[in-house]
């Protein structure tokens, strides 16, 4: 998988992959929303209207978003995405019991 922006490689998964990654450690009722509409587009915008922004950002991370400037947001940002994710966290069948047996007090 082609990484961008320095992204840890085990940082970097298709939805379907994370999702499934999720349920197999116990997780349920998995909720993954895209949210990349609202950050990289705006950002990228913002930073091509005000470029002395560029400064603030991390040294790492602030050449590739100068050059990433010279380019439309929608072929920059292709293959990457931000999500929120929710889901239910595991629990064992003893904490079940003994949060209903508190319940039924």
């Amino acid at each position: 998988m082609e990484t961008k922006f320095a992204i840890p490689a085990v940082n970097t998964y298709v939805r379907l992959v994370y999702k499934s990654t999720l349920a197999l450690c116990g997780f349920g009722q998995i909720q993954i929303e895209s949210i990349r509409d609202h950050i990289c587009a705006p950002l990228h915008q913002y930073l091509t209207e005000h470029p002395k922004r560029l400064k603030r950002l991390d040294p790492a991370v602030r050449l590739p978003s100068r050059l990433a400037l010279r380019y439309e947001a929608a072929s920059v940002y292709v293959g990457l995405d931000y999500v929120l994710t929710t889901a239910v966290k595991p629990c064992s069948v003893r904490t079940v019991l003994k949060e209903a047996a508190h319940i039924n007090r």
